[in-house]
């Protein structure tokens, strides 16, 4: 379970006029706090209450500012969760199975992000595939600034992974107040039904002060539900400044993983992974282990990136100067039955592109099977059935995948089918309309 939480998306008060950042290169600060969780599931009549908290900190530092924009290093350390309550049908089990409780909770960990923010908090991070947890705790770390007169009218949306969102933002005074309203579309079956959310930020001098957050959804299928909630606050307080020497590296070090973050983001993954591998074979850059693994767990989670396709070649022609778009796909899975018509609209119109629904026929879908889902959701693409040889050459261990070939056959895309607006990102770079 990863939880992140993310605050410098807030700026901070200036009398009554327009709020604007005041931190500068080589400033430093920490947030400190617990994020607190509780789980409920239900199974017919059986029920489990899981609540646990975590402390954990960010150390931030400002690498770097150019005009109005600030880049940002954060690095986020968790302690292991200590639980609070383990009960399974009424009875405390905390200490009855001390290595089942052990695998429920989440270990220490550490990682780093890199955010660039322009005197208006706009620049957002999103968590490399994101799981729900994880999209939540970025949406909670949502904030704009906000000058006088606009609180009664600023709402801005988003999307992170398969949840959309909305948030309307409000101050008074230091304080900053974000309430979202999230969805998410049906995946795997699941249903989810949010609750709500709310993050409340106080400055004080330029500066954030503390920052609070809550959120709670509930996640039906056919076997049961699952209640989560989330409490999380911090507080800051000021660490040494960097001397302008150390500063000026510290932004040279910062600058290829920022760049990779925000090709990430923006599609370019391939390029993203390459930036991260590079800064991890630079012994000098003192986030050089931190590229490292990021560049280790992009590798894993998606193993052909960037590398050239083998193996495998659709049963539908290509012409030679085609991109391909190629969507690893079941007629069994819920979440791709959702997600067809969406690839397919991205992909209608697109001259230079051959988009490609690759289904496996096997013992678990027969052709017919795979043709009635695909009749009517996939305008726009190819229907390509294969014998298991297209999910061999890609190295995919589970399904729903979507991947883009250029026309030299390298991978410059992977991704889930979910994450359409990155994927459209990445299109509109590579292949126009």
């Amino acid at each position: 379970m990863r939880v992140l939480i993310l605050v410098l998306s807030v700026a901070a008060a200036v009398s009554a006029g327009p709020l604007r950042y005041r931190y500068e290169r080589g400033e430093t600060f920490v947030l400190e706090g617990t994020t607190e969780v509780e789980v409920i599931t239900r199974r017919g009549a059986g029920i489990e209450r899981l609540a646990f908290r975590r402390p954990g900190a960010q150390h931030v530092t400002v690498c770097a500012r150019e005009g109005e924009r600030r880049l940002f290093a954060i690095a986020t350390e968790h302690a292991a969760a200590a639980a609070v309550a383990w009960e399974v049908d009424g009875r405390d089990r905390r200490g009855a199975d001390p290595e089942a409780l052990a695998a429920l909770l989440p270990a220490r960990s550490r990682s780093v992000e890199f955010l660039e923010l322009d005197d208006r908090g706009r620049g957002a991070m999103v968590p490399l595939d994101p799981d729900l947890q994880g999209a939540v705790l970025s949406v909670l770390g949502e904030a704009e600034v906000l000058a006088e007169g606009e609180e009664a009218s600023w709402q801005v949306t988003g999307a992170v992974g398969a949840l959309a969102w909305s948030g309307a933002f409000s101050r008074s005074g230091a304080t900053v107040t974000s309430v979202f309203t999230m969805t998410a579309a049906p995946r795997g079956g699941a249903r989810v039904l949010f609750d709500g959310a709310r993050a409340t930020v106080t400055l004080a001098d330029g500066r954030v002060a503390s920052v609070e957050g809550w959120a709670a959804w509930t996640v039906a299928t056919a076997e049961g539900t699952e209640r989560r909630e989330i409490r999380y606050r911090l507080t800051a307080s000021p660490g040494p400044a960097l001397a302008s020497e150390d500063a000026a590296d510290a932004a040279a070090d910062a600058a290829p993983l920022a760049a990779a973050a925000q090709a990430w983001r923006t599609g370019e993954r391939d390029r993203a992974l390459d930036l991260w591998t590079r800064a991890g074979a630079d012994g000098a850059n003192r986030w050089s282990d931190d590229a490292r693994s990021l560049a280790a767990a992009v590798r894993a989670e998606h193993p052909v990136l960037g590398l050239p396709l083998a193996g495998w070649e659709p049963r539908r022609p290509v012409p030679p100067d085609h991109w391909r778009l190629i969507y690893l796909w079941a007629s069994w899975i819920p979440a791709c039955r959702d997600e067809l018509p969406a690839l397919a609209a991205l992909a209608r119109g697109r001259e230079g592109l051959t988009a490609l629904a690759v289904a496996r026929v096997d013992v678990l879908q027969t052709e017919d099977e795979i043709r009635k889902v695909f009749a009517g959701a996939g305008e726009g693409l190819w229907l390509d059935l294969d014998d298991g040889s297209a999910a061999r050459a890609f190295r995919a261990e589970d399904l729903p995948r979507v991947y883009l070939v250029d026309p030299d056959g390298e991978v410059r895309y992977s991704g889930r089918g979910s994450e359409v607006e990155t994927l459209r990102a990445a299109l509109q770079r590579w292949v126009q309309r």
